[in-house]
C-alpha cells in the first residue's frame, strides 16, 4: 500500500546538529517537496572530452507553512533566515517513531521565507531549505528515535 502524503511529518530544532529524536514536529506544513541536487563534475580530458560523472550534491526542500506569526516553527525559521544560520530539519514519510518512516535529516539553510496574502486563503509562507551533501543523512525506520 502506498504511503499517503498526509502521513508525512516535518521536524525541526533551533540548534543545528540536533538528533532527530530531539526534534519537534512542524505541524503547519503543507505541500512539501524534497529533491536531491546531484552535482555534475567534468572529468573530461583532451582524449575524452565532455565526460562527466555525478558528484556530491545536496538536498532542496520546499513547502508551504500555514500559521500565525506566533507559531514557534515560523519564529524559528524567520530567526535563522535573518541570522543566516542553519536549522536542524527532517522531512520524513511518517512519524519519526514509526518503523519504515524515512527521509532527509540534517542541518539546513533557509533560502526563502516568502509571505503570501491571498484574499480567499490563509496567510502562508513559502519556504525553501537547502543543505549540502555532508550536512544531511537519510534517516530510516525511526532509527534516530530509538525504535
Amino acid at each position: 500500500m502506498p504511503t499517503l502524503g498526509k502521513n508525512a511529518k516535518a521536524y525541526y530544532h533551533t540548534t543545528a546538529g540536533t538528533a532527530l529524536a530531539s526534534m519537534t514536529e512542524m505541524s503547519e506544513v503543507r505541500d512539501m517537496t524534497t529533491a536531491p541536487d546531484i552535482a555534475e563534475i567534468d572529468v573530461g580530458t583532451r582524449g575524452n572530452p565532455g565526460e562527466t560523472m555525478p558528484g556530491e550534491g545536496g538536498m532542496t526542500c520546499t513547502f508551504d507553512l500555514i500559521c500565525t506569526t506566533a507559531s514557534l516553527a515560523y519564529i524559528a525559521l524567520r530567526t535563522h533566515q535573518q541570522a543566516q544560520t542553519k536549522i536542524a530539519f527532517a522531512a520524513l514519510s511518517g512519524a519519526k517513531s514509526v518503523s519504515g518512516s524515512e527521509g532527509p535529516s540534517g542541518d539546513w539553510t533557509i533560502l526563502q521565507l516568502d509571505r503570501q496574502e491571498n484574499l480567499a486563503d490563509a496567510i502562508r509562507y513559502s519556504v525553501k531549505l537547502k543543505c549540502g551533501g555532508g550536512d544531511y543523512e537519510w534517516a530510516t525506520d525511526g532509527e534516530e528515535a530509538g525504535t
